[in-house]
């Protein structure tokens, strides 16, 4: 939630935070603690493993971020596939941008399956703090491309 907060913050007129249902409770109180809930900023259910609630296909949304979201080798196609689908509704020049922090290889490994996907191109951008072991990476939808579901 706090790449999205700071979105807020800084003027980006609708932002969607989202977690896992049972991390929304969390994610509402920390938006209202922030004075942020209701004023462009809503909090929505987000599982990778499960079709994207049709509220955030909507939402020609003209950036993604995504922290620390690799983990679980199981959800990296899920992750995979979900930032497809966004980009896929988003606004032609929508960008996807994923920090990742290395974690017992695994990042290794999202990375070439997100490399595999033919309808995503990736591109590492230098981080400005030069936060050791943690890696960006700017992703976009290869426009022209069919996003056929897993690839």
């Amino acid at each position: 939630g706090l790449a999205g907060m700071s979105g807020a913050v800084l003027g980006a007129s609708h932002v969607a935070l989202t977690d896992l249902p049972e991390n929304l409770p969390l994610l509402r109180r920390n938006a209202a603690l922030n004075r942020l809930e209701g004023d462009g900023v809503e909090v929505a259910s987000l599982d990778w493993t499960q079709p994207l609630p049709e509220a955030l296909l909507a939402g020609g949304w003209d950036l993604i971020l995504a922290a620390d979201c690799v983990f679980w080798e199981v959800l990296f196609d899920p992750l995979i596939a979900t930032l497809q689908a966004l980009l896929a509704a988003a606004a032609p020049s929508a960008a996807a941008y994923l920090t990742a922090t290395h974690r017992q290889a695994r990042l290794a490994e999202f990375l070439r399956r997100l490399d595999g996907t033919a309808s995503l191109e990736r591109e590492a951008l230098p981080l400005p703090l030069g936060l050791p072991g943690t890696e960006l990476h700017r992703v976009t939808l290869r426009r022209g491309q069919a996003v056929a579901e897993g690839g």
